[in-house]
């Protein structure tokens, strides 16, 4: 379903570039410091499970990990699993010489964030990644994410932050998933599904 929601956020962007947010590398080193190279990751991250587990033809999609953490634990996880195309994307001090330094317009088929806009201090950030995101995939692609309840620094309204996402994208998410994955999908032919849900 698409739908037309009134530029709240086009507002916020407005106010940032006339420095009304000013502390943004604060935020960005705050969000890096949540990076995690222990427990669920690599394999038993949710949300890179969830795609594993769900995409049909692993060798066709060009797959991003938009937040991918310094090590890309979960870009090195996929690949062993059979995907052809995975790459990581980061920012601030996370960045190494192994991510993509600048994203593409229309790219990637999938795009999936784990554990990415729970850790932004606000909406400005998320705003600006949901941005980026929408601009690297092509005309069909799927667009998969998650929010925990921990950490959260900013999103404890839940329905705001979907909402953010369904006015960027013009679609509003679908749960996939009980444990808060959420899914964008383009319209596409069936036999070119990416993703069997």
């Amino acid at each position: 379903m698409r739908v037309r929601l009134k530029p709240f956020w086009f507002t916020m962007r407005i106010l940032a570039k006339l420095n009304a947010i000013n502390n943004m590398e604060d935020f960005i080193i705050k969000s890096n410091r949540t990076c995690r190279d222990n427990g669920a990751i690599g394999k038993d991250a949710i949300v890179p499970k969830w795609i594993a587990a769900h995409c049909e033809n692993k060798h066709f999609p060009i797959v991003l990990d938009f937040g991918a953490g310094k090590k890309m634990k979960h870009v090195h996880s996929l690949r062993t699993q059979g995907f052809s195309s995975v790459s990581g994307y980061e920012f601030g001090e996370n960045v190494t010489d192994d991510h993509i330094k600048v994203l593409r317009p229309k790219f990637f088929h999938i795009v999936y964030a784990s554990n990415v806009f729970n850790t932004h201090s606000n909406a400005l950030m998320s705003a600006q990644a949901l941005h980026l995101i929408k601009n690297t995939l092509v005309n069909h692609y799927h667009f998969v994410f998650n929010l925990p309840n921990k950490p959260n620094y900013f999103w404890t309204n839940r329905q705001a932050f979907l909402n953010l996402v369904t006015e960027v994208f013009g679609v509003v998410p679908t749960k996939v998933d009980s444990r808060h994955i959420y899914m964008v999908r383009r319209d596409i032919k069936s036999e070119e599904y990416l993703i069997n849900v």
